[in-house]
């Protein structure tokens, strides 16, 4: 894309190209998937496309924090603690594999 590191508008540019172009492609594989019977209903049915909007950032407050750390099960508790200690990103975090962390009685710090 010609950008250099550092370049504000050229990361702008990039996150607004994956919500705008990637969403749809995806809907579109997935319906035509259902209409080959793969799915036995809509995969898509209710899902929101996402909306980046690089100027509305939020940052929880402590108290936020802290409700959202109760509002789920352990799966969820973890998700949210890797994400607000150790700087996660979604796909990050949701991506770890508790059973395949590091050897039993050892620590892994990763954050």
């Amino acid at each position: 894309m010609g950008r250099t590191r550092g370049d504000d508008q050229g990361r702008l540019a990039e996150g607004r190209f994956t919500c705008a172009e990637r969403f749809p492609t995806l809907k579109a594989i997935l319906l035509d998937a259902n209409r080959l019977g793969l799915f036995d209903d809509n995969p898509v049915a209710g899902v929101k496309p996402p909306q980046y909007d690089p100027k509305r950032v939020v940052i929880p407050s402590p108290e936020q924090l802290r409700q959202i750390r109760t509002a789920g099960d352990d799966s969820f508790l973890l998700v949210a603690d890797l994400m607000s200690g150790c700087g996660m990103r979604n796909g990050e975090a949701f991506a770890v594999n508790v059973n395949n962390i590091g050897p039993s009685g050892r620590c892994r710090y990763s954050c």
